[in-house]
């Protein structure tokens, strides 16, 4: 993968690897709190993929950084209105799949717009938005929903005259088990 002129060009890796989420943050929060730099678009897309588009049509891809930036901040505005509409985004198409194992519905993504979709419409009572006007990653998911800080001010041990509840409040889990979409799937 490289960049090109001001587009990210990349070779899809098959075959694909089924992706449960990732510990500590979702998708959704890593892609709205993304500093906005070219090398982080590059290492996003190294790691997790392209925010469309899917493996098992193989070949290239190729996309613009501003298209990237275009998308998250569509997503932010998503995430501060919760106007995620499932509706759109469920519509059957050829690459989502749905299986039963071991006793849970397992939803294929055909995309990680659609996975990250799926992470915000999973807990729309939780998305928050961090209160301290210069938080460099003011998105995240609150864990018992009360929350009004992100983990990394509530953590840091300041006093900066925000509340601390005295321990670090980190993520259960941490992981989506009803979904799957590739991972580390470009060269």
């Amino acid at each position: 993968m490289h960049l090109r002129d001001e587009s990210v060009v990349g070779q899809w890796k098959l075959p694909s690897r089924k992706f449960y989420g990732v510990g500590g943050k979702t998708l959704a929060e890593r892609v709205a709190n993304l500093p906005r730099e070219t090398k982080n678009v590059l290492s996003f897309t190294e790691r997790y993929g392209p925010l469309s588009g899917n493996p098992l049509d193989g070949g290239q891809f190729s996309f613009t950084v501003e298209s990237w930036w275009r998308n998250q901040m569509l997503f932010q505005r998503n995430w501060l209105s919760g106007q995620v509409n499932p509706t759109t985004l469920l519509l059957p198409d050829g690459n989502t799949t749905i299986e039963f194992r071991d006793r849970w519905l397992q939803l294929g993504c055909p995309d990680l717009w659609t996975f990250m979709t799926l992470e915000l419409l999973s807990r729309p009572e939780r998305l928050r938005v961090c209160e301290r006007p210069s938080c460099a990653h003011p998105y995240f998911i609150a864990n018992h929903g009360k929350e009004r800080y992100c983990t990394g001010h509530r953590a840091s041990g300041r006093n900066d005259g925000m509340p601390s509840n005295g321990r670090r409040n980190l993520r259960k889990g941490g992981r989506h088990e009803l979904v799957q979409t590739p991972q580390n799937l470009v060269d």
